[in-house]
């Protein structure tokens, strides 16, 4: 689920997403380890966060990681509530540090409004997608914004929950909202969300005055028909069948010379 609305007499906003059940299907998919799921459900948390703070369904997003450290890179991509993930993992040894997993490089945001994209990127230099992507919502659109990328797992390495929260200002914010925002900033260290939303508002002195629900499915756009009708306008080749993966979800695709040629 994903829930938006207004606080402070609408100074602030906020959007929050619980995308547990998306991070499982993404790993049923990609059979991601314990450390790579804990960096694509941060990524699935700002990607749908991103999408849903659109003001229309046709704008479609994509994510990507970039970076040089022991994983490889990832991309989320999303249109309105779609949402899929491809990584590849580089992973070979044990990691100590989180901090250690992106390494340097940096994070890219495209939106797509008709054909035409809009590129914007933030060098990784923390470690922590929340720190990054606080300071993207800073650099990029001047606004100061909390953000909570978090996935619980037991001391077995499975997802207990993932989730995430932004709140940021809106035009009207006061010095006493900048304030709101620096001690939610701090209480998000040491409050966790157990799956109550209400009591995890309670908890942050989080009070909606009006919000809107969507549920969040993990979809992709591609499908066997698209990927035939592309390879009708390539070179046919000699090959007996064509291997092609979608380049958002990984999915692979195997068509046989005939579905393209017709012969």
């Amino acid at each position: 689920m994903i829930i938006r609305g207004t606080l402070k007499e609408h100074k602030l906003r906020f959007v929050f997403v619980d995308n547990k059940d998306i991070v499982i299907k993404a790993n049923r998919q990609h059979n991601f380890s314990p450390v790579a799921t804990y960096i694509a459900s941060q990524l699935l948390s700002i990607t749908s966060i991103l999408s849903f703070l659109e003001k229309d369904d046709t704008t479609s997003l994509m994510v990507a990681i970039k970076g040089d450290g022991p994983l490889g890179n990832f991309k989320t991509f999303a249109l309105a509530n779609n949402i899929v993930i491809n990584g590849v993992e580089k992973l070979s040894e044990n990691i100590s540090s989180f901090n250690d997993l992106l390494g340097k490089g940096k994070i890219e945001v495209i939106k797509t409004i008709f054909d035409t994209n809009f590129v914007s990127s933030i060098e990784l230099e923390t470690g922590s997608l929340s720190k990054e992507f606080s300071s993207f919502f800073l650099q990029s659109e001047q606004i100061p914004t909390v953000v909570c990328l978090q996935p619980l797992f037991n001391e077995y390495g499975e997802l207990l929950q993932s989730y995430g929260l932004i709140v940021q200002g809106l035009p009207d914010m006061q010095d006493n909202d900048l304030f709101f925002l620096e001690d939610l900033a701090n209480d998000l260290n040491e409050t966790k969300y157990n799956g109550d939303l209400n009591l995890f508002f309670e908890q942050l002195k989080i009070v909606p005055e009006n919000s809107e629900r969507e549920d969040l499915i993990y979809k992709c756009s591609c499908n066997k028909k698209q990927i035939v009708s592309t390879l009708k306008m390539l070179d046919e080749g000699e090959e007996p069948f064509f291997e092609v993966t979608c380049e958002k979800c990984g999915k692979v695709y195997l068509v046989n010379k005939k579905e393209v040629c017709g012969k």
